[in-house]
């Protein structure tokens, strides 16, 4: 893949490869969408795009990132830690219908930190889609001081007993309306794992 050549404008291309770290550079870049990238024209959105490989862990320099897509590409690897702290203002992380491995990394409970809180006008919180993967392990503890919108983690292979702490998370279920006056679902969907 070559190097973008704006970093302030939002970036939907038309890619194929693997992810550069080279990326990384691109410290004021606020929005990239890959997902089902069949561009110019709007894809289908059962076309997988055409990215393959894992996620960059240099990435975590990109900290002006409010939005990432990645649904439906055929992505591996593991989450990488790195982009916790890294990955601060993220509002959208979309990382669904992937073949992602790998345990749910205790340093995400920062990813989105810094991002929108709501304010009565917008709904606040990370929207994290991570379904249908290949994820395993346990949930992690530290996951409950996520600033959450929502998390969907169904369709992955996390195991053993949801932590105590999570029990704010699954509170979010519900309809809330933000100042549009549009209902947005909040909550937590962790159906279709093994988990107690």
């Amino acid at each position: 893949m070559t190097q973008p050549s704006s970093q302030s404008a939002p970036l939907c291309v038309a890619a194929a490869g693997t992810l550069p770290a080279s990326w990384s550079r691109l410290t004021q870049l606020q929005f990239l969408d890959l997902q089902s990238n069949d561009y110019p024209t709007i894809p289908d959105p059962v076309t997988p795009c055409k990215v393959t490989g894992g996620l960059p862990t240099s990435w975590s320099a990109m900290k002006a990132l409010t939005h990432l897509s990645f649904t439906r590409c055929s992505l591996t690897g593991t989450l990488p830690a790195s982009w916790g702290a890294g990955l601060a203002k993220l509002d959208t992380l979309l990382l669904d219908y992937n073949q992602i491995t790998g345990t749910l990394p205790e340093a995400w409970k920062a990813l989105g930190a810094a991002g929108p809180k709501g304010n009565g006008k917008e709904c606040g919180g990370i929207l994290l889609l991570l379904n249908s993967n290949r994820l395993s392990g346990p949930l992690p503890s530290s996951w409950s001081e996520l600033n959450l919108r929502y998390l969907d983690l169904s369709f992955n292979k996390l195991s053993g007993v949801v932590p105590k702490s999570w029990k704010k998370l699954q509170d979010l279920s519900k309809i809330t309306t933000c100042g549009d006056g549009e209902g947005t679902q909040r909550g937590v969907d962790l159906s279709n794992n093994a988990l107690a």
